[in-house]
């Protein structure tokens, strides 16, 4: 394990909750008040293991996957597919326990980054790709509406959804383009020139999971 890593996620990521967690720890410890140690103690600890030391990856880990393939992006669940006359769609759910990195699910250009929010969102970041072959796909990366008025997000957190690639950059499939800091689900649109291949209930393995295949 990288210790470099670890230190770059938490910096980056984490470092305001983590400094506000150990103040209310010292607060408990002064007080002696038990009950406030074992809270602020536990949230410390859920920190430390939600921004722990995601690997970052260069490819994929699995040597196998064909690069025809679109693997998943995230670590997380697929809850609804819908096969529609323009485009696939596939909505996942990350659960707290899953890492929250983003990786690159094919071998191609970053076309547009953009904030583009419904109705139902407090954050969503779209990142547009465009395979070898000419095909473009987009990734949005969402954090629900539940929460928005939250103090994490307005005095912690100002930005869940961090892209760290920008527009033009090439990504090798696999590699790490973001993270959501603290959001729920992903959602894929993806041509019809691929294949879906993952089911509803599913979990995807970051940057291993094949979801969709190039047909022909």
């Amino acid at each position: 394990m990288n210790k470099y890593n670890i230190l770059y996620n938490y910096i980056n990521y984490s470092l305001e909750i983590i400094i506000l967690s150990i103040i209310f720890i010292s607060i408990a410890l002064y007080f002696k008040n038990k009950y406030l140690i074992c809270i602020s103690g536990t949230f410390l600890i859920f920190i430390l293991f939600f921004f722990r030391n995601f690997p970052v990856y260069k490819y994929s880990k699995n040597d196998n996957i064909n690069i025809n393939g679109i693997i998943s992006p995230s670590s997380s669940k697929i809850i609804m597919i819908k096969e529609k006359k323009t485009h696939n769609f596939i909505k996942t759910y990350l659960s707290p326990l899953d890492e929250h990195i983003l990786v690159s699910p094919i071998n191609g250009k970053i076309l547009n980054i953009e904030s583009n929010p419904t109705k139902n969102d407090a954050e969503r970041m779209r990142i547009t790709l465009q395979d070898d072959n000419g095909n473009i796909m987009h990734f949005d990366q969402i954090v629900s509406i539940f929460g928005r008025w939250g103090w994490m997000t307005k005095v912690l957190i100002d930005k869940r959804v961090i892209i760290s690639s920008k527009i033009g950059d090439t990504l090798k499939q696999g590699e790490r383009y973001g993270i959501i800091r603290f959001g729920s689900n992903m959602e894929y649109f993806l041509p019809k020139e691929y294949q879906i291949k993952a089911r509803i209930g599913e979990k995807c393995e970051l940057g291993e999971s094949v979801i969709a295949m190039l047909k022909n």
